[in-house]
């Protein structure tokens, strides 16, 4: 069975194509008429390196590799979804005025580095 993963709207698989291949088929929620549609087709090819990594850590933690390549996808999605969210932020707080002038973060970090 393909593993599932949420991503913005849309529902997407991990499905198994040979080892350490994977296509991610679209389930629902992704708009086939723009770049998107690109997804539908695309596979995960790893290089020999980390196949063999991906599957001693599938083999030392009793799990299915497909599992661990969900989580990744995942974790890199939550990653980048926290970054964007951070980056946000941080440009609302300059258009604000809210930031701390370069000489000021440099002498900080001086002193940090000093103690």
């Amino acid at each position: 069975m393909p593993a599932l993963v949420a991503w913005e709207s849309a529902e997407l698989a991990a499905v198994p194509v040979a080892d350490f291949i994977y296509r991610i088929e679209i389930i629902d929620g992704l708009d086939t008429s723009s770049s998107d549609a690109n997804l539908a087709n695309m596979e995960i090819r790893l290089p020999p390196e980390q196949e063999a990594r991906l599957a001693a850590i599938a083999a030392r933690d009793g799990r299915d590799v497909n599992d661990l390549a969900q989580e990744a996808i995942t974790r890199l999605l939550d990653d980048d979804a926290r970054f964007a969210e951070a980056v946000k932020r941080g440009v609302a707080a300059a258009d604000r005025g809210d930031f701390v002038a370069s000489e000021d973060v440099w002498s900080n970090v001086e002193r940090i580095l000093q103690s």
